[in-house]
């Protein structure tokens, strides 16, 4: 968080971006089939998906706002477990709306409480 404000020193908006920020590559298991770059006949190697921790979108989302980061990027899905990329990653598309509503009030000043 603290590399916000030395970003925003470059002049340009700082969007955090919360559900990359949770995930851990690797750490899915395999589930794709690497057939090589140039799309050779070799055997093909399985490589594996990427994780995530998405109970952590909005501690962190929040912690961001509130560091003064100009914009948040979210994936959301109806059912982020049956999405097929970056599932683990995603936030459920029903807990939106308390989550911007509580960084829309962050943003408004100190001393506001919010938990989503």
């Amino acid at each position: 968080m603290r590399a916000i404000p030395w970003m925003q020193n470059l002049g340009c908006p700082v969007i955090f971006d919360a559900t990359h920020s949770v995930q851990m590559p690797g750490s899915g298991g395999p589930d794709v089939l690497d057939k090589g770059s140039k799309g050779s006949s070799a055997e093909a190697a399985p490589l594996s998906s990427s994780g995530g921790d998405r109970r952590m979108v909005p501690y962190l989302t929040r912690a961001a706002v509130a560091a003064g980061c100009d914009g948040v990027f979210l994936e959301t899905h109806p059912q982020p477990d049956k999405a097929l990329s970056d599932g683990p990653n995603m936030l459920a598309l029903d807990s939106l709306p308390a989550l911007v509503e509580c960084c829309l009030r962050l943003r408004q000043g100190p001393g506001i409480t919010c938990v989503t």
